[in-house]
């Protein structure tokens, strides 16, 4: 799937494609919210929800790096 692909997707989709086809990498907190990274095929994206709820209301895709940066300390590259 290409992000041009991705982009046209409803959000319930994009969700579902993420869950179906990324490979999650990680995941941080702040006080108030809970963010997870995912991979889907060449970009990345960000889902985030409140601490006390299961719904997302933060939804981000990046195709460059940028978005890794919350969570470098956490990622671990193959030796």
């Amino acid at each position: 799937m290409t992000r041009i692909e991705f982009n046209s997707l409803d959000e319930m989709e994009q969700i579902e494609a993420v869950w179906n086809g990324g490979v999650r990498l990680a995941e941080r907190k702040t006080d108030t919210q809970l963010f997870e990274l995912y991979q889907v095929d060449s970009f990345y994206v960000e889902l985030g929800g409140p601490l006390d709820s299961t719904g997302y209301n933060h939804l981000r895709v990046e195709e460059t790096t940028e978005i890794l940066t919350p969570y470098l300390d956490q990622i671990q590259l193959p030796e």
